[in-house]
């Protein structure tokens, strides 16, 4: 059994990292944990309200716990390397239960599915960017090549691309056109379904279709009205791969339908956020030509590591004013029932 010291990690990480005049400083810091060194104490505050994980307390030994900093810094690093907690115990003095709780807790923010609260910041934001209300963002679906895919799954992995490939499903939460930036934190995402699978079964895999089916996704509605009509239910811009499902609007061509018709350039124009988002996302990880790995699960991590940090990049990009933001992306699982559709009585300009 490995008796860690939790005191040498702490004077550690503060000589090299935290101190007024550390070893590593502004650039050497970024370089090694992908973030920029002033961002550290807000992110960790916000941890820290999300779970009392990290906060600092003393166990039933009377020893002071891991102390935060520790904690966040080995979980980053780990995040950005999207390496186990193993290839850094020995500075970080950390075990390997104590790291994956880390990483999951960081992953856990970042990654959560939308409150009720946050799905009324983002159709807010949307409405004031684009004029309309109830859209939660935009969905897609992309397929990256699979290099090194064991010969034994060539044939669920190849598709009609004719090379293994693996699907990347997500969805960014907030696209916001502001001159040529938008913004594009991602609240969903799913990755791994082998290629052989088409437009349509595809998306009977993802955990967002489960939960429009089994009416999870109803626990964030709220009523809204556009151009006089009430509306229960948020929806998504699609293309048209998708199926006619009251939460998707599709990106289709219909002669018959003079809304549908009408409404097709907003809709194309608006989803060309998720198409960034995603552009993003590969140029962030290696996944845009091939993936070279050879298992599943280290794939699985690089893609969702990647995601976790593009998120926080979205996020001090608000905070540093590049991106509009009223806090959007705080945590709140809190649940306000007391709202009605009379708070959306605004019902112009929407050129549908």
């Amino acid at each position: 059994m490995v008796q860690y010291n939790r005191v040498r990690a702490l004077k550690a990480v503060r000589e090299d990292y935290l101190d007024p005049r550390p070893i590593f400083n502004n650039s050497p810091f970024e370089r090694v944990f992908c973030i920029k060194r002033y961002m550290v104490d807000g992110l960790l505050g916000k941890l820290v309200n999300h779970n009392s994980f990290w906060t600092s307390t003393v166990d039933a030994c009377g020893q002071k716990s891991i102390d935060p900093y520790v904690k966040f810094l080995a979980a980053q690093k780990m995040i950005c390397y999207g390496v186990s907690v193993s290839a850094f115990c020995d500075y970080f003095q950390i075990g390997e239960s104590t790291g994956r709780l880390c990483c999951d807790d960081i992953s856990s923010y970042y990654l959560r599915f939308p409150t009720k609260q946050d799905a009324r910041n983002i159709t807010s934001l949307h409405k004031r960017q684009h004029g309309i209300d109830g859209m939660m963002g935009s969905l897609d679906v992309t397929k990256v090549h699979w290099a090194n895919c064991p010969t034994a799954w060539h044939g669920q992995f190849k598709g009609k691309e004719g090379i293994p490939t693996i699907s990347l499903h997500c969805f960014p939460g907030s696209s916001v056109e502001a001159v040529s930036d938008y913004n594009l934190w991602i609240w969903h995402s799913t990755f791994g379904f082998p290629g052989s699978l088409n437009d349509l079964n595809i998306w009977e895999k993802p955990p967002l279709f489960n939960s429009m089916t089994d009416g999870t996704h109803n626990e964030i509605d709220f009523p809204f009205i556009i151009d006089g009509q009430l509306f229960t239910e948020l929806f998504y811009l699609v293309d048209g791969i998708y199926p006619w499902l009251s939460q998707f609007l599709l990106t289709v061509k219909d002669q018959q339908h003079l809304w549908i018709s009408t409404t097709r350039p907003f809709r194309s124009g608006k989803r060309e956020a998720i198409e960034e988002a995603v552009r993003r996302v590969e140029e962030e990880v290696p996944i845009g030509d091939s993936i070279r790995l050879h298992y599943r699960d280290d794939i699985f991590f690089l893609v969702k590591a990647t995601i976790v940090m593009h998120n926080m990049m979205v996020e001090a990009r608000c905070e540093n004013g590049e991106l509009e933001s009223e806090s959007y992306y705080e945590y709140s699982d809190c649940i306000d029932d007391t709202a009605s559709a009379n708070e959306n009585t605004d019902t112009g300009p929407y050129e549908l």
